[in-house]
Formats: structure tokens, sequence, C-alpha cells
């Protein structure tokens, strides 16, 4: 996932487009699956979930820049328009690539994980589809990423592309 060292960026405005590329990057638009039947290899599968989120990633990642790329570093997005954004755009998407990624057929083992992955994101783009636009961005304000966790389990099963690309050993 592309993300921001912590500390690091341009105030409210990296804060908002971080997460929106973070939500996105965790589930992109689909690639496809393989018909149904026989479990995918852990490469193949890595291989198709990554494409999912990476494409997924640059679709959402376009979309923000395109309603709050004129923002400055210290300007806030209108409550409004961020959570509109967040309803109509983000949780809808991410809810689409969600059933994208739980059509592939992950290799054994890995079915547990992936459905902590699928259903912990589920949980959280929930909670954010319930926050109001002044919520929304008191999240932004703090900094705080809700997907932080999903992005290690994500990571953890070789999904760099659907989490923040950071692995234990770096």
């Amino acid at each position: 996932m592309i993300a921001r060292p912590p500390g690091t960026g341009c105030g409210l405005h990296a804060t908002l487009l971080g997460l929106v590329v973070l939500t996105l990057a965790l589930f992109g638009a689909a690639c496809g699956d393989d018909g149904g039947g026989d479990p995918l290899t852990a490469a193949e599968f890595e291989r198709q979930a990554n494409a999912i989120c990476a494409k997924g990633s640059a679709e959402v990642d376009s979309a923000a820049t395109e309603l709050f790329g004129e923002l400055g570093p210290t300007e806030t997005p209108d409550p409004a328009e961020l959570e509109a954004f967040i309803d109509d755009t983000l949780v809808p998407s991410v809810r689409d690539q969600l059933d994208q990624i739980r059509a592939l057929e992950p290799p054994g083992g890995l079915e547990d994980e992936v459905d902590e992955l699928i259903e912990g994101t589920e949980s959280t783009i929930d909670e954010l589809a319930d926050m109001s636009g002044d919520e929304l961005l008191g999240l932004f304000e703090t900094g705080e990423d809700p997907f932080a966790e999903m992005n290690a389990k994500a990571n953890a099963i070789g999904l760099l592309e659907c989490g923040d690309g950071v692995t234990e050993e770096e």
C-alpha cells in the first residue's frame, strides 16, 4: 500500500489522501477470479489479489485527487464533501472490491487469514460509513490509520499492495 511514514507529509491534506490510498489499496477493483473450483496457488492468489489492490488504489486515489487535490497543506476539506466522497465513492468501491477478493479461492492454509482480513476491513468500512463529515475530519486530524491492523494482516500473507507494503523485517 502506498503510505507515508509517520510524521511526514503535509498536514491534513496528506492524511486525507493517505487514508484514501490506504483504504483503496487494501481492496482495489477486480482482475477476476479463476472461475471457481480449485484453490489458487499461493503465488497466483498473491498475484491476483495484489493486482486488484493496485488497480483500486490508483482509481480511488485519482478520484480523491480530483476532489481534494487543490487543498493546501493546512486546508481541510468541506465536511459534507468528505462525507459524500466516503459514502458515495469509497465505501461502495471497497465493498465491491471485497466481494471480488472474496471470490478468489485462496490456497489451503490462507482461508482463515483472508476471511479475517475481509471481515476486519468490512467492519472498518462500516464504521467509516456511519461517521458524519465532522467525525471523519476529526479522524483525519488525529493521523490515526483505521486500517493499520488490516494492513499488517495483508502484509503478513504476502498482499503487500493490499497492505502498506511494510514487512516486519523492514
